[in-house]
């Protein structure tokens, strides 16, 4: 009788085992289920983020939640997206793939429950703040590809356990996958745009009869752009096709757009005045600003710009040098978003 009690009493427990498992799979299908849906009606990855933090801070008790995306160009993970505490302190820290906590996670696709947080944040989080003390990070991997890490982080030891692990791990795919899609989109959105490279523009200049006033003279606009990519933001070519796309509501009719050998967009302005080319540059500027704004995506938020104004061959200089004069001028004006006009 005793063995026979003793059977039973391991069968019980076991069933207890079996079932508290499946109540455990059952919330974590219900967490993706619910997750799935409310990512199905973001259209934005500012939207997608917020969706996601929202969610799991619902299941995973934390202070921080940080989203790490690689950039394969770099081979480094950087914090393009944070929620919660200090999350304006971690923005743009970038970590070698391999390094650190977040970089270790990122090279080796593990969940790590409870490690130190100071192992990605002691160079960040300054010693007056509320210190996070562990951390729980789950890589992002779609199709196979690396996306990047999702950190949560908390101020409590030991704050994570197996079944928050469990938890992340059965949302990572969701998240990956939907962050991967909407990087996609961003790349196609402006990569289609063509422009006429800056050395034709020469034998265009040169196809014109000189006709000017004595107050009109040829007028390059330039619009350069930091190169994004180093940074995590657009693309240089992502940048170029974001400028020449929002940009080309702002000129006139007969204003042409070339793209300079820096990705860098020259616009030239036939027979203008001076006072006409400095209203042009303003409104290609407020326009961009608009469009960066409207857009609202981090990429295009992190994206700078400077609008110059280039006066024409006024002091001798000939056309055919001219266009290299243009670029180095426009370009001498630095990222300043208020814009320079250039003599």
């Amino acid at each position: 009788m005793p063995i026979s009690h003793s059977r039973k009493r391991t069968t019980r427990d076991e069933h207890s085992v079996s079932l508290a498992k499946m109540a455990e799979g059952s919330g974590e299908l219900m967490f993706v289920g619910q997750l799935s849906s409310a990512l199905a009606s973001q259209a934005s990855t500012d939207g997608i983020i917020d969706v996601i933090a929202t969610h799991l801070r619902r299941v995973i008790p934390s202070c921080l939640c940080v989203f790490y995306l690689y950039n394969s160009a770099t081979d480094e993970l950087e914090a393009q997206y944070a929620v919660g505490d200090g999350a304006m302190l971690v923005l743009g820290f970038r970590i070698t793939l391999g390094q650190r906590l977040s970089g270790w996670v990122a090279a080796n696709r593990q969940t790590v429950i409870n490690s130190d947080a100071l192992l990605d944040l002691s160079d960040r989080i300054p010693s007056t703040a509320l210190v996070p003390k562990s951390c729980l990070s789950t890589p992002l991997v779609s199709d196979d590809a690396l996306i990047g890490t999702l950190s949560l982080y908390s101020t409590q030891p030991d704050a994570f356990s197996n079944d928050h692990g469990h938890m992340i791990e059965a949302a990572a795919p969701q998240v990956a996958d939907a962050l991967a899609q909407r990087m996609r989109e961003s790349s196609q959105q402006y990569r289609s745009v063509e422009l006429p490279h800056i050395d034709q523009l020469e034998n265009f200049i040169d196809s014109f009869e000189s006709n000017e006033s004595e107050n009109d003279f040829n007028v390059f606009i330039v619009i350069s752009t930091k190169n994004q990519l180093a940074s995590g933001g657009l693309t240089s070519d992502e940048a170029l096709g974001f400028v020449a796309k929002h940009a080309r509501d702002a000129f006139r009719e007969g204003d042409i757009l070339f793209r300079g050998s820096n990705n860098d967009v020259v616009a030239f302005l036939r027979s203008t005045d001076a006072h006409t080319a400095d209203q042009i540059a303003k409104r290609v500027r407020d326009t961009l600003e608009r469009s960066r704004l409207r857009t609202g995506t981090r990429s295009a938020l992190a994206l700078q710009f400077s609008v110059s104004v280039v006066d024409g061959d006024r002091d001798g200089q000939s056309f055919a040098g001219f266009p290299i004069v243009a670029r180095k001028r426009g370009r001498s004006v630095g990222l300043d978003p208020s814009g320079t006009r250039v003599h």
